[in-house]
């Protein structure tokens, strides 16, 4: 993991313009010592990943430029990268831009962890299995601020009964992604649960104490 901080800091201030020399490591320091054949692919794959990486947070910054919504602050542009990787990965978003676009929009969300983001979305796919989870987090990222993966079932589970009962019979949760009258229904009753999503919240914290 040193090695891999290591390169993508070398990495990153290359892109910034940076001088190299210094936050550059040596392969023997940063491992501890020097590598072994059998660790020459791990090496290589460490630098691939620290190599993209730091591309993505050249990116970002060029992206965080044109706004100031999003502030990389103590996080860095390469934090922000990470946060937006994760959230894509988490979300299936497929697309970084879209990460950092959710980003913008809710930067609450780069306090969330990978893996509670992940359990959350595997709440709402559950919840909602006829809809495009992806496209519909790309249309609503507070969907995932709801808190809790089980509050985001509940809520979303006591909406998607609601919209069903109003549209018996017709396959909604597939249209959710068009945006259309079915999307801003589905809003509609999420914006009235917030009070309810507060209350599970709450209930949820006070079950986990």
């Amino acid at each position: 993991m040193r090695l891999l901080e290591a390169h993508a800091l070398e990495a990153s201030a290359g892109c910034f313009g940076l001088a190299p020399s210094s936050t550059s490591l040596s392969l023997s320091a940063a491992d501890g010592g020097s590598l072994t054949p059998g660790a020459t692919d791990l090496v290589a794959a460490a630098r691939i990943q620290a190599d993209i990486e730091a591309r993505e947070a050249a990116l970002v910054h060029s992206l965080l430029a044109t706004t100031g919504r999003l502030q990389a602050g103590a996080r860095g542009a390469l934090g922000v990268a990470r946060g937006a990787a994760a959230l894509s990965r988490a979300a299936g978003l497929r697309s970084a831009f879209r990460a950092l676009q959710a980003l913008k929009r809710h930067p609450e969300l780069l306090g969330v962890p990978e893996a509670e983001l992940a359990r959350r979305v595997l709440a709402l796919k559950l919840a909602l299995p006829g809809a495009d989870v992806g496209a519909l987090v790309t249309a609503r990222p507070s969907l995932l601020l709801l808190g809790p993966a089980p509050v985001v079932s509940r809520v979303a589970r006591e909406a998607a009964a609601q919209i069903g009962a109003l549209m018996p019979g017709i396959p909604w949760q597939g249209k959710l992604a068009e945006g259309g009258t079915v999307y801003w229904s589905f809003s509609s009753v999420l914006d009235g649960s917030q009070g309810r999503a507060r209350e599970l919240a709450g209930e949820e914290e006070e079950r986990r104490r």
